[in-house]
């Protein structure tokens, strides 16, 4: 039983093989153009360089967007359980005071001017 099993998956193999390789050399492999490289799919050479690189102030903002949202998804729990303890209400002051001086850090250093 193990050896028709062994057998069978040998001779499946050997089909695998065999077309993957006449696949392989009967395929035609297209001859690739500079136009093929070109962010245009219609066949036009572009006149320009298309890429233009972003402005830094982006990137800044979208990392204060992930700080702040990360103290939400932090502090909105605290919310649903309850602030009855001491702990839980030091906890969320000292961890929103902090943000809130790293908002006024980045205003006053002029990271988030958009005219710099």
């Amino acid at each position: 039983m193990l050896t028709s099993l062994f057998v069978m998956g040998m001779v499946l193999l050997g089909f695998v093989g065999i077309f993957a390789l006449m696949a392989l050399l009967f395929s035609n492999e297209a001859v690739s153009t500079e136009c093929d490289y070109s962010p245009f799919e219609c066949g036009v050479m572009p006149f320009h360089e298309t890429f233009h690189g972003m402005h830094i102030s982006y990137y800044s903002v979208g990392i204060l967007f992930l700080v702040f949202d990360i103290e939400l998804v932090i502090s909105i729990p605290l919310v649903f359980i309850g602030l009855a303890t001491t702990e839980r209400v030091m906890f969320w002051s000292v961890f929103s005071l902090i943000l809130i001086m790293g908002l006024f850090m980045e205003i006053e250093f002029g990271s988030l001017d958009w005219k710099q």
